[in-house]
Parts: structure tokens; C-alpha cells; sequence
């Protein structure tokens, strides 16, 4: 799902809730929330700079300026 004010796109079917995105934000825009454990975009902290996009193991993020 695209998140608000942001080009960066999380596929949840694909998602496997790993949270190297989380890891890897240089900006922590990213966190995995709720029960599931999926990534959201904090869409006021991401600069789109695509660092989640090349770590994510099952391409399930997608966009930005990467």
C-alpha cells in the first residue's frame, strides 16, 4: 500500500515482516507495528531515498528514487 505524501509502496501479501527495512532507514521513518508486524512509513520522516527498497529479501516495497 502507498503511503501518504510518499512514492515508496509496501506490497503486504509479499511482505514477510523481516524488518530490515526497519533496520536500515537512515531516517526511522520505517516501523513494524501491530499484531502482524508489518512496515509502515512514517511519510513525514522519509526522504525516499530507496535504502529500504534494496535490503527488502522479498521485493515487497517498491518506488522512491531509487
Amino acid at each position: 500500500e502507498k503511503s501518504e505524501d510518499t512514492s515508496i509502496v509496501i506490497d503486504y501479501n509479499r511482505c514477510e515482516s523481516c524488518g530490515n527495512c526497519e533496520k536500515i532507514c537512515p531516517y526511522d521513518a520505517i516501523h513494524l507495528t501491530g499484531a502482524d508486524r508489518k512496515p509502515v512509513i512514517d511519510p513525514s520522516k522519509c526522504l525516499e531515498c530507496g535504502k529500504c527498497i534494496s535490503v527488502c529479501p522479498t521485493e515487497a516495497i517498491s518506488g522512491g528514487s531509487r
